[in-house]
């Protein structure tokens, strides 16, 4: 089948209104959080939508409102149509020039019937292209921080791809992006309004006070690539779909167990994932595994409001043995994820933001996560951000599609699915582990 997509137009849209706070910082500094995702790429959501041939039809309405509505959402997210400046010093400025962002008009003579299961493809990545740009390290003053692609499919539906800077940007920060969007395009007003910091988060003086080593954070030679960066061309990535029913068949597992408090979804699924992957790479038994997790710190840590726009996350570890994971209860790994959450104190985020803050500004050195690529595992994203709520006005989307940018040895994408209740899974492992799981009859029983 012909894949092509055949781009239209190509332009950029800026906030409706200019915002003068925003006009009188024309270069801020990025904070510390900021700076520990400096080398991350870009990464890209599409939300497809079906729709009857009427759609097609018309397809220059969708666009013409899609743009306008665009226009005022950033006039409430002001640094999405800034750019980030690459200072002599390795250090990020976000320049408040309201250059705006990217849009995209585009087609393809695929048919969205055609498509049955929304797999991670390279095809994804066709609806949501940056034209004229490549967005990689170091960033070029000149790029934008979001790229959006509308494109129209035949015989009726739509996608819309977004490629943003997770220089400024979070999955929760988008996903509020989207939903604010969303509302505009809608008719409403936005639910919850943006609230953006740029100031150092540590409290008092920056003079560094740890008092014990981060392990998870070693302190390493820069070079191009990151543990977030395309690594290998010898994977497999996939979607499972986790139905309701599934989650509370796992969930009622952990809770045989005395336990005070019933497990998270979260903690649950993830460490019904850790155990099954770790069985499927076959790990010795005496290797010590990671499970690498981002904690959104908004309203918790780090002077972080709830409502804050830019990266409000960063990562802690769970670790066990290949063996206790193999061989142990579910509720056990799930208890052990739970605890390494709570454990992650204030006084933790604060000694790691002084690790970061000493070495931002370094072009030599620069804080990584320790990362073994054949037994550890990163969760990304969360079920918390419920992508599939982006209601334009032509109702929710039929899928939310990646293109095969997971593609690190065990990179776990943890969303909420379409269905009530249900998770979309998109894991990343090698073709043997893969097939393994696909085997594993207790990895998603019917």
């Amino acid at each position: 089948m012909d894949r092509e997509v055949v781009l239209t137009t190509v332009s950029s849209i800026r906030p409706a209104a200019s915002c003068e706070e925003e006009q009188a910082a024309r270069a801020v500094l990025l904070n510390e959080i900021d700076h520990a995702h400096r080398r991350v790429r870009y990464f890209k959501r599409v939300l497809i939508y079906k729709a009857d041939d009427s759609i097609h039809r018309r397809f220059s309405d969708v666009f013409d409102k899609l743009k306008s509505s665009l226009s005022q959402v950033l006039v409430y997210f002001h640094p999405f149509a800034g750019r980030v400046r690459v200072r002599d010093d390795c250090l990020l400025e976000l320049i408040c020039n309201d250059e705006g962002v990217q849009i995209v008009e585009a087609s393809t003579e695929v048919d969205l019937n055609s498509i049955e299961d929304f797999q991670p493809s390279s095809f994804f990545s066709k609806l949501a292209q940056t034209p004229g740009c490549d967005p990689v390290w170091p960033w070029k003053a000149e790029y934008p921080l979001l790229f959006v692609q509308v494109t129209a499919f035949r015989s009726g539906g739509f996608s819309v791809g977004v490629t943003f800077s997770h220089q400024i940007a979070d999955g929760t920060t988008i996903w509020h992006f989207l939903r604010s969007w969303a509302e505009i395009a809608r008719g409403q007003n936005i639910s919850e309004h943006p609230q953006f910091m740029y100031k150092s988060l540590i409290k008092g003086s920056q003079t560094p006070s740890r008092k014990e080593p981060l392990p998870l954070y070693p302190i390493v030679k820069s070079q191009e690539d990151t543990v977030f960066v395309l690594s290998s061309d010898h994977l497999q990535c996939k979607l499972f779909h986790v139905a309701k029913e599934m989650i509370h068949k796992l969930k009622n597992l952990t809770a045989q167990s005395v336990n005070a408090r019933p497990f998270t979804t979260y903690e649950v699924i993830c460490a019904h994932i850790w155990q099954r992957v770790t069985i499927a790479r076959d790990i010795a038994d005496e290797k010590p595994c990671k499970l690498v997790m981002a904690v959104n710190l908004r309203g918790k840590f780090a002077g972080l409001p709830q409502h804050y726009c830019g990266n409000g996350a960063l990562y802690t570890a769970a670790t066990a043995t290949a063996a206790q994971l193999k061989q142990g209860r579910l509720a056990s790994a799930a208890a052990l994820i739970h605890q390494t959450i709570v454990r992650y104190t204030e006084e933790k985020v604060e000694a790691l933001l002084e690790l970061i803050a000493e070495y931002m500004g370094n072009k030599e050195m620069e804080v990584s996560v320790d990362w073994d690529s054949d037994a550890d595992m990163l969760v990304r994203s969360s079920p918390r951000l419920r992508m599939y709520e982006t209601d334009f006005g032509w109702g929710r989307p039929t899928a939310v599609a990646f293109d095969t940018y997971l593609n690190h040895n065990g990179s776990l994408l943890l969303d909420a699915g379409r269905e009530e209740g249900s998770l979309d899974v998109t894991l990343a492992l090698s073709p043997q582990a893969m097939q393994r799981l696909n085997e594993d009859i207790f990895f998603l029983p019917q």
